[in-house]
């Protein structure tokens, strides 16, 4: 049986934990996400791996998985989940962006189009550099563990994936969860 992209329920769970894992050490502590499955776009010849939603004003997202994420390389996995998070350091900053160009526009539409669809595409060429630069950084998702176990090791023992500049991990009862979908 699979639920959301293709996963099993203890995939479903031990990617939830990467997630949350991995989105604590880039210092998203007090993000929430969901995981779901990715819906691509019908007339995209390279669907993506991923996709990230915002809720504006909030510290929430909503990360779409494509059906075959378990079958993407361990490296391309982790690809994949750094750089849908670094967009979350990334995303008020457009936000401000697309409604200043709007303002500035005076109504003329089809150019502020053009100019936010050329910061986005910029954008999206940064955060992939910095993904694959960070990504190095940082552990492959552990398919054979339980996902549990996992987060508590990597929150808990010593020299693990320092949160906050080397500072301790918050309690894990702290942290907000990835929910599932």
């Amino acid at each position: 049986m699979t639920t959301t992209a293709g996963l099993t329920d203890a995939e479903l769970d031990v990617v939830c934990s990467y997630i949350r894992m991995i989105a604590d050490t880039l210092g998203l502590t007090e993000w929430e996400f969901r995981v779901e499955d990715l819906v691509p776009p019908d007339d995209d010849e390279n669907p993506p791996w991923a996709h990230i939603d915002f809720v504006y004003g909030r510290r929430f997202a909503t990360i779409g998985l494509c059906e075959d994420f378990r079958d993407l390389t361990d490296r391309r996995q982790r690809h994949v989940i750094v750089h849908e998070l670094l967009h979350c350091h990334l995303e008020l900053l457009m936000q401000e962006f697309k409604i200043a160009l709007r303002g500035l526009g005076g109504g003329q539409e089809a150019p502020v189009d053009m100019a936010i669809a050329l910061l986005c595409q910029q954008v999206e060429y940064l955060t992939d550099l910095m993904a694959t630069r960070i990504a190095m950084l940082l552990p492959m998702i552990d398919w054979t563990t339980d996902a549990k176990e996992t987060r508590e090791a990597d929150l808990h023992e010593p020299g693990t994936h320092a949160l906050r500049g080397g500072e301790a991990a918050p309690e894990q009862d702290a942290l907000p969860d990835v929910e599932r979908c």
